[in-house]
């Protein structure tokens, strides 16, 4: 495994490598649609600069979540991509906190 040299400015790396059969079309339309529904509820929060800061991804049906934020704006942008159409879904938060 090649570490690479390290970066003063990286605080830690998360890898969350997941290896498996290649996605089917449909399914990432599906997490597509995930990632939609995710992004226009934050449009709807009472902090819409959460939507601006926070890039949103789905694979396999897991909502990730990755920006630099303050610690509310994370914890309200975890809690706003687990409540979907009135039921949970997984959500991993990679966040960096400015506070």
């Amino acid at each position: 495994m090649c570490r690479g040299t390290p970066l003063r400015s990286v605080k830690r790396v998360v890898s969350e490598i997941n290896v498996a059969e290649p996605t089917s079309f449909a399914n990432r339309v599906h997490y597509s649609w995930i990632t939609g529904q995710v992004k226009a509820k934050m449009l709807d929060t009472p902090n819409r600069q959460i939507d601006i800061v926070i890039k949103v991804v789905t694979e396999n049906s897991v909502v990730y979540l990755m920006g630099l934020v303050k610690q509310s704006e994370g914890d309200l942008a975890a809690e706003t991509a687990r409540h979907r159409r009135g039921h949970h879904a997984a959500c991993s938060r990679l966040f960096e906190y400015l506070d």
